[in-house]
């Protein structure tokens, strides 16, 4: 990835294509877009360009709003990106003069004339230009104007939360992590230097690593105590992490601690990275430091259990072992473990596992409510998938199906389903008894046509078709099958055969 410090420094490129945004956090709707920009610039032979701004807008043109924290600092999502393959990253310094750039010389000044942009690819409900002026309607009217191809990537929801670096800031100052990491698609982090502290942590039996913060713009989580990993150049250990004011010590300012288990070298005055995997507690006070130091016992044997089981569901094969958490206690474990008590798993999450087929044990979890499928090589959903039939979400998307058996139409309570981006060629017929079904996402696929029953679908909200070859004639039988009360969308371009 190469990076520029300004527009001025980027030399423009052919093919450009480009996305824009802070991209605080790099969190799973960044990705999205990010994912989709690799698509369209592989499909074009051209280049992906991510144009991102520093200091944060706010921080600019609201200098004396102190509340903002982010949850990246440059360095942490230049680094992110980079993982993500950005061929480009330009970073451009924001000032008061900048943001008085029309909506209209953003684009022709900087993404046309300077960039090159040949394809821009923006996020849900995207705004720019002095102002925040422009809007996605205002980049339809230019993309005619200036020749460029546009597109929006629909606002991405995990666990029914719409992610957005807001809600994420949100959880991590309420001590969430396990909503934090689940919205970002990665761990939060934080990142300092080792310093000197008053060696209390010693005395009491847990010797800590004090973490000094340099940007005091980022985001820390709210004081407690927390599961972690800690990386020392590169090597991983456990440990649990402390943030607050000590009061069972009379602290007098906010401390951030790290406690690394097994692990008795000096490290004074070197980096150190702090992966959050979990919050264990909030900060309390104790009425004597034995008392502190018995629960510090407790704080560590929870901190072990937390980052063994993350350590473990990482470390199986996809196919046996998967992340899988209860719908009661939210608690992250591997598969085997939750055969146990096969009736209490409600939520299984497989996405972006490389499985080739369907995982059979998944039949043994008859009270599945959500099973995420999406983003694998699966090329065949079984006929068992009739048995799951407490399932009201299921998504498929991402995967190389080319049918669906005809024991999907059991799944009676199913509300959301996933289907776009298969290389599907039909539906079968008895689709039509998905009587529950509310949202049916088909874009970017294979079909020939739709079958007749889906008009039984009553209770459809949203059907989406867009980027799919229909003839007119076969748009407009397919809109008189479909409930007069849903939203169809057939895409921008409508995508007619003649």
């Amino acid at each position: 990835m190469k990076v520029y410090q300004s527009v001025s420094e980027f030399p423009g490129i052919k093919n450009a294509v480009v996305t824009i945004g802070t991209f605080d956090g790099v969190h799973a709707g960044h990705r999205e877009i990010i994912h989709r920009l690799s698509e369209l610039a592989k499909e074009v032979n051209g280049e992906t360009v991510l144009l991102t701004f520093f200091p944060h807008p706010r921080m600019v043109l609201q200098p004396e709003d102190n509340d903002l924290k982010l949850i990246t600092t440059m360095k942490e999502r230049e680094h992110l990106l980079r993982n993500l393959g950005i061929d480009h990253l330009i970073i451009q310094p924001f000032s008061k003069e900048f943001s008085r750039i029309s909506a209209t010389e953003f684009v022709r000044d900087v993404l046309i004339k300077k960039i090159g942009t040949k394809i821009l690819v923006i996020g849900h409900d995207h705004h720019f230009g002095r102002n925040r002026e422009g809007s996605f309607k205002d980049l339809e009217e230019m993309s005619s104007i200036y020749k460029f191809r546009l597109e929006e990537i629909h606002e991405q929801v995990i666990n029914h939360i719409a992610v957005s670096s807001t809600k994420i800031r949100v959880a991590l100052l309420d001590g969430d992590i396990r909503t934090s990491n689940i919205l970002l698609g990665h761990d939060f982090s934080i990142e300092g230097k080792v310093i000197t502290g008053e060696r209390m942590g010693s005395q009491l039996g847990f010797p800590t690593a004090n973490i000094e913060i340099t940007e005091p713009y980022k985001l820390i989580p709210a004081d407690g105590i927390y599961a972690v990993h800690v990386d020392l150049g590169g090597e991983i250990f456990k440990g649990m992490l402390y943030i607050g004011n000590r009061p069972a010590l009379n602290g007098k300012s906010r401390s951030i601690e790290v406690n690394i288990f097994d692990f008795n070298n000096d490290i004074y005055g070197r980096d150190i990275k702090i992966n959050f995997i979990d919050k264990i507690r909030d900060d309390m006070n104790f009425e004597n430091l034995e008392q502190l130091k018995e629960k510090m016992k407790e704080d560590k044997v929870n901190a072990t259990l937390i980052v063994l089981l993350f350590l473990v569901s990482l470390r199986t094969n996809a196919q046996e072992n998967e992340l899988v958490y209860d719908d009661t206690k939210y608690i992250y474990r591997s598969l085997t473990e939750a055969l146990v008590n096969p009736e209490k798993v409600y939520r299984l999450n497989l996405s972006r596992q490389k499985l080739d087929s369907f995982p059979d044990k998944i039949f043994l979890f008859k009270n599945l409510l959500e099973l995420d499928l999406s983003r694998n090589r699966i090329e065949e959903i079984p006929p068992e998938i009739g048995t799951l039939v407490h399932l009201t979400k299921l998504n498929l998307a991402n995967n190389k199906l080319v049918h669906l058996p005809k024991e999907i139409g059991e799944l009676r309570d199913l509300v959301n389903f996933g289907l776009n981006r298969n290389v599907l060629e039909d539906l079968p017929s008895s689709i039509g008894q998905l009587e529950s079904l509310e949202v049916l996402e088909l874009w970017d696929n294979e079909l020939a046509d739709i079958p007749d029953e889906i008009s039984q679908l009553q209770n459809l909200k949203s059907v989406e078709l867009r980027g799919i070859l229909f003839t007119e004639e076969q748009q407009k039988r397919i809109d008189s099958l479909i409930v007069k009360s849903a939203r169809v969308n057939m895409s921008p371009s409508c995508n007619c055969k003649n």
